[in-house]
């Protein structure tokens, strides 16, 4: 059995809601939200998949900020998004 050459180290990627693309609005575009990025939580709330994502969509209150806790590049990271 042939080996292949190891091209990438192991990594971790935690639950959470995989961004396949960034929806075009200037809110999202000014919180740095790229594609691939995986969001862990909102305000402090897990999103371990979309429909809890969805579920906490319509609790966020209008015109006020929420704070998006995102793994990127093997790195978590806190993105806020403002009104």
């Amino acid at each position: 059995m042939k080996r292949l050459p190891k091209l990438f180290a192991p990594c971790f990627i935690p639950p959470g809601v995989l961004v396949l693309a960034v929806p075009v609005g200037p809110a999202l575009a000014k919180t740095g939200l790229q594609k691939n990025d995986v969001i862990l939580s909102v305000n402090g709330e897990k999103t371990a998949n979309t429909a809890a994502l969805l579920r906490l969509a319509p609790a966020l209150p209008a015109g006020h900020s929420a704070k998006i806790e995102i793994f990127r590049n093997q790195e978590e990271l806190i993105l806020q998004l403002n009104p």
